[in-house]
């Protein structure tokens, strides 16, 4: 082959490459950066505490940091796809050990490329446990995350939350530098770690004063609406109040006070009304390429209290009673703001070691693809194909003198 007809050839095969790397740019990467369809992975979160009631017997189990094998499961796997929208299952699994302590199960419809609910999906998802309507983001962040602020989801209350953009941040894997975070105080990271044990995230926090769980929630989680006024009783026995020391006439003045509010308020023998709140503190390092979640720190509080107006009528009742402090059924003027709420689930939990580095791999493998099909192929594609054009051109102009 000639050099003149290599220099026209040349220009030509610029262009194809060019071609390649917009191919790459408007294809194969558009299609990377959206959840997977293939997803099928398990994060592990070490409890820290944990209090947590059994709705059927109304005893109070307290599991304090020196309780091992403290453990919260989520199991993650796409079920089914249609059309950009996936049917995501996630499990969950309270467990001390091997006794499985809570089990829960959702079901989510969602956009592959935003992650948010999806509006249009397959009717018959509708039949599955724990798919209802949500908006904001749900399960994770996309791929491709912004720096601001994002619209989340609270199961609890059936609403929807901020979660707030807190900068970006190179944060430390190894154990001692996690235990450095103060979920109520986050601090700024030391830089003199190696580029293997750190990893710049992005920093999010949410949070939230106490809120009333939605009903459907307390149905889904199996918690009493209503009780008998001595099976509340039950459940009061079981607080941990050590400021409080009620004897028996005490105990008997307020289940009186309580029956004739709840007679009152609601209705003769009706059982007493149960409202619940949940309140949290949340903070997550994402990284901000691939949208993985790398690490989290959260503090969970449900508690159960009486609907306003009947918690209004004991207090009234209570104020009414003539009161002899040095009787034995003294009742202190506060006793229901020191009784209610009455915690039934509490708890702090932050992801655990081997999730953590497993969750760091495969961020940095997944956020290595997208730059090298995103930014560094199509580039070199780009130089590589001016670069030949620009030859093949000198070669070609310089055949064409020569033959002057």
């Amino acid at each position: 082959m000639n050099s003149k007809l290599l220099g026209a050839l040349l220009p030509g095969i610029g262009l194809l490459v060019v071609g390649v790397g917009v191919l790459l740019s408007a294809v194969i990467v558009p299609d990377l950066k959206q959840f997977p369809a293939d997803v099928d992975v398990t994060r592990t979160f070490e409890l820290r505490y944990l209090t947590l009631l059994d709705a059927d017997t109304l005893q109070i189990q307290r599991y304090t940091p020196d309780s091992a094998d403290l453990t919260i499961s989520r199991h993650i796997r796409v079920e089914e796809e249609a059309d950009g929208v996936i049917l995501l299952r996630e499990s969950q699994t309270v467990a001390h050990g091997d006794e499985a302590l809570v089990e829960q199960m959702y079901h989510y419809a969602l956009n592959r490329r935003d992650l948010l609910p999806a509006v249009d999906y397959p009717a018959a998802w509708d039949a599955l446990d724990g798919l209802w309507p949500r908006e904001g983001l749900t399960i994770g962040w996309p791929v491709g995350v912004d720096q601001r602020n994002y619209q989340g989801w609270n199961e609890d209350t059936r609403a929807t939350v901020s979660l707030n953009f807190n900068g970006q941040r190179v944060v430390g894997l190894a154990p001692a530098d996690r235990a450095l975070v103060d979920l109520f105080d986050p601090p700024e990271m030391a830089d003199d770690h190696s580029p293997e044990d750190t990893l710049m995230v992005y920093v999010f926090s949410s949070d939230s004063a106490p809120e009333r769980l939605d009903d459907a929630h307390v149905a889904f989680l199996g918690l009493p609406d209503g009780l008998p006024v001595m099976r509340l009783a039950t459940l009061a026995a079981g607080l941990d109040l050590p400021d409080v020391d009620l004897p028996l006439a005490a105990q008997l003045k307020l289940v009186g006070a309580i029956t004739q509010a709840v007679n009152e308020v609601v209705g003769a023998g009706a059982d007493v009304p149960l409202e619940y709140y949940y309140d949290y503190v949340a903070l997550y390092h994402i990284e901000p390429t691939t949208g993985v979640l790398v690490d989290t720190h959260k503090y969970e509080h449900r508690a159960a209290t009486f609907p306003p107006d009947v918690y209004e009528r004991v207090v009234e009742i209570l104020a009414e009673m003539e009161q002899d402090a040095d009787a034995a059924d003294y009742l202190p003027p506060d006793i229901l703001d020191v009784v209610m709420p009455i915690t039934v689930n509490e708890f702090y939990y932050v992801m655990a070691q081997e999730s953590v580095e497993d969750a760091a791999e495969d961020a940095r493998t997944n956020r290595d693809s997208i730059n090298l099909l995103e930014n560094t192929l199509p580039l070199f594609s780009l130089i590589g194909g001016v670069v030949l054009a620009m030859i093949g051109g000198t070669m070609y102009a310089r055949e064409e003198e020569g033959n002057l």
